[in-house]
């Protein structure tokens, strides 16, 4: 019997999370964005900053967009470690994700492909891809003085 990679499935059920949030219609989406966009707004009240809700809200939206993507770029590089592909193909699967979870807004009401989505999609990927490289490429004896470090705060 194989034995079940967990890392695996993480990746799978990363990218089936990805693809369920596509699929909600723009009123739950919005609601969603809307809501986190409200609490960024008191908290930033509490500061006696406000800034324009619209502006705030987007770059919201596209902070989730990056971040989600900057996961996958992550997983997939430590996938990557197990399947030994090369690191174009990373990419390539990442930016297929983003693509196709572009693709599936086209069918669903109140949303649409953005382009634009698909270039932050891929920029998160390639951040997290990167970020994930250069914690790999740290020696190891740097490794454990950062650790050491963490665990001294």
């Amino acid at each position: 019997m194989k034995k079940i990679n967990t890392l695996r499935i993480i990746l799978i059920v990363w990218i089936s999370i990805i693809f369920i949030n596509s699929l909600l219609p723009g009123e739950v989406s919005g609601e969603q964005s809307g809501f986190v966009t409200d609490l960024a707004l008191r908290v930033f009240g509490v500061f006696g900053y406000e800034p324009d809700p619209i502006t705030l809200q987007s770059i919201i939206r596209m902070t989730a967009h990056a971040v989600e993507f900057m996961i996958l770029g992550a997983l997939i590089f430590l996938d990557r470690k197990r399947a030994d592909y090369p690191f174009y193909q990373m990419f390539l699967i990442g930016v297929g994700v983003a693509l196709t979870d572009e693709i599936f807004q086209i069918f669903v009401p109140g949303r649409a492909f953005e382009l634009i989505d698909l270039l932050i999609d891929s920029s998160g990927l390639s951040l997290g891809i990167l970020l994930m490289l250069y914690i790999y490429r740290i020696p190891k004896r740097k490794q454990r003085h950062l650790l050491e470090d963490i665990d001294e705060s």
